[in-house]
């Protein structure tokens, strides 16, 4: 596999390239970081958010089915961080985030898990919530849902044929997917296997270290509303907490 930052796969992508997307714009400060990965209660979470009356609540569906995409800017962003300084500090500003999240005042899933520690330094103030579950039922559903994004053939070999299939692919499975989990260019059962579950105590431990006290909350779907009502300032809704995609792993 060519090195995702050679000269050959930024070749490909300028023979792949898209017409430019109109940047967001932040009109409203960031307001809520939800850090958990992916199959961690996110949709519900996000669900729960807007009821709450955030303005746009980011998910990986903005990324797959919500245009603009941003997919090439996200890519940028990727190869900032785990193809950057050797340190590992990618410095990534909120101008930068702001280009593909300026329309939202919270954010979960793919984005918030991938960039936890570059999104808490450049938005300071912001509240954070470590959305977790249960570490075997998360990582079994990670491994029916997600991984099959980054191991479907057909998908593949689709995405090089269509311009706009492409990026989404390499967006996807080459980047947010599995750098996160340490896997460079391939993502498979078995580096998801030797990495998945270290990866994800290691990203909860380091957001309790970053992260202060009172602008923490470790959360569960599972808790419903009060504690989260609690944590942001907001009256709990007269309504069943959300409960999305619930029974796919």
């Amino acid at each position: 596999m060519f090195n995702l930052d050679g000269p050959v796969w930024h070749a490909i992508e300028r023979l792949y390239s898209l017409p430019p997307e109109p940047h967001r714009v932040r009109k409203k400060p960031l307001q809520v970081i939800c850090v958990g990965p992916s199959k961690s209660g996110t949709e519900s979470l996000a669900g729960a958010l807007k009821r709450l009356g955030y303005d746009h609540v980011w998910h990986g569906f903005d990324l797959a089915s919500r245009p603009p995409f941003h997919r090439p800017e996200w890519v940028n962003l990727c190869r900032k961080k785990w193809y950057g300084p050797p340190d590992g500090r990618a410095n990534i500003t909120s101008e930068e985030f702001d280009v593909v999240l300026g329309h939202c005042e919270a954010v979960t899933d793919l984005a918030a898990w991938a960039f936890a520690p570059e999104l808490l330094a450049a938005y300071p103030d912001v509240k954070v919530i470590l959305n977790v579950r249960e570490e075997e039922k998360w990582f079994q559903s990670m491994r029916k849902t997600i991984l099959p994004i980054c191991e479907e053939w057909i998908y593949y070999l689709c995405s090089w044929f269509d311009r706009g299939l492409f990026w989404r692919y390499h967006c996807h499975a080459r980047f947010l997917i599995p750098l996160p989990y340490g896997a460079r260019g391939v993502w498979t059962q078995d580096s998801f296997y030797q990495t998945g579950r270290w990866r994800f105590r290691d990203h909860c431990n380091m957001i309790r270290g970053l992260v202060p006290e009172e602008r923490l909350l470790e959360f569960s779907v599972e808790d419903g509303w009060e504690p989260l009502c609690r944590f942001l300032g907001k009256q709990i809704p007269d309504e069943p907490f959300p409960h999305f995609n619930s029974s796919v792993g």
